[in-house]
């Protein structure tokens, strides 16, 4: 049986906003929105390019994609963190994994939980996202792992358990 696999971090309020900002990218709707809203940036290029438009309307359309482009790159993940309860979000968490499954420990309790718990993973370059629900994440900073060694042990086990999202 392989070995257990420790990690303990305070996630930083940087790490919030950038796991925020990967998950919501990574939702359907978001990336239909925004291609759309790049899409409606173009608007003053159409002006130039002479297809006839209400300056007006250009405008608005530059002005309503630039806004949801700065929710979800600027604001809206950073509002993520901030609408986080203060008593818990930046406690040290602990969490310990084996073949049976996850035990979690926060200074405000602990958890044991069957891989069943989880419906799958995702990684990205920083992080590493359990998925309890679909609209829920466990986030698990890469930098709390003891190397890259324990981090390729870790994707093993995760791969074993369930596949990628």
């Amino acid at each position: 049986m392989p070995p257990a696999i420790s990690v303990t971090f305070v996630l930083a309020p940087d790490e919030y906003a950038s796991a925020a900002r990967q998950a919501m990218i990574r939702r359907p709707n978001y990336i239909v929105i925004g291609i759309a809203a790049a899409l409606v940036m173009v608007s003053p290029l159409l002006i130039l390019a002479g297809v006839p438009m209400s300056p007006f309307v250009a405008l608005g359309c530059f002005v309503g994609g630039a806004s949801f482009l700065y929710f979800l790159f600027g604001s809206g993940p950073r509002e993520v963190y901030r609408k986080l309860n203060p008593a818990t979000r930046d406690l040290e968490q602990s969490f310990r994994f084996t073949e049976e499954g996850i035990e979690a420990r926060l200074q405000t309790g602990e958890a044991k939980l069957d891989w069943k718990t989880w419906m799958k993973f995702r990684e990205t370059d920083r992080f590493f996202f359990l998925y309890p629900a679909q609209e829920m994440i466990t986030v698990l900073p890469k930098r709390a792992f003891s190397g890259a060694a324990e981090i390729d042990s870790f994707r093993e086990l995760l791969k074993r358990k369930f596949p990628p999202a």
